[in-house]
């Protein structure tokens, strides 16, 4: 009688779901698990002091009530996620992310968020 073998793939995670544990870290205050899921370039470039305090600079990160992608486009080693956060102020901050492939999983290199209005408005307070 013959065998049969069953092979189990873990399903690796999307882009854009990183991008989301990312930014759902961040709103826990879980800064340490968020940079974890950057890339060895950027942990070179931007070491742990200096992402808390991007992240506290751009407070908004911190104060997230709603997470919307509005665009993405990648390939098998790229991939590009924009969208933007509502905070709980009401603001809409837009969010541009970066990632790449290592070891055969999405890390970010690149984040960009433009927390002008959340900023000025919060500074008016």
């Amino acid at each position: 009688m013959g065998t049969m073998t069953i092979y189990s793939y873990a399903v690796q995670p999307k882009a854009s779901d990183v991008v989301l544990q990312h930014l759902h870290d961040l709103k826990d205050d879980d800064v340490q698990s968020a940079y974890k899921l950057t890339s060895v370039a950027f942990k070179r470039n931007t070491r742990l002091v200096a992402f808390e305090k991007f992240v506290n600079i751009n407070s908004a990160l911190k104060t997230i009530s709603e997470i919307e992608i509005l665009n993405q486009v990648n390939d098998d080693h790229d991939a590009q996620i924009s969208g933007y956060i509502t905070c709980i102020h009401g603001h809409h901050i837009p969010f541009d992310f970066t990632l790449i492939k290592e070891l055969d999983e999405w890390r970010i290199t690149n984040i960009e968020v433009d927390n002008t209005a959340h900023a000025e408005s919060m500074n008016m307070e």
